[in-house]
């Protein structure tokens, strides 16, 4: 049994603000990445269709302001 809950990388912060992360999971597999100020107000962010069982994600100044983030499987 393959386990689809996604694994992430150790975040990093780039100069330019930029908030970068590695997913690994499985390919084909649809994951919804979402941002909170609060840890109670969840909002998506993206949502995509890995393509490959590992994708970066990188979240610039506009989508990075929310201080928490989180990788859910599924749309």
């Amino acid at each position: 049994v393959i386990n689809p809950k996604p694994i992430l990388s150790q975040p990093a912060k780039s100069s330019t603000n930029e908030f970068r992360f590695v997913v690994h999971g499985v390919a084909g597999q649809d994951y919804t990445i979402q941002g909170s100020s609060n840890l109670v107000d969840w909002n998506s962010i993206r949502v995509t269709n890995a393509p490959t069982d590992s994708f970066a994600v990188l979240l610039t100044r506009a989508t990075n302001s929310h201080g928490f983030f989180r990788v859910k499987l599924g749309p």
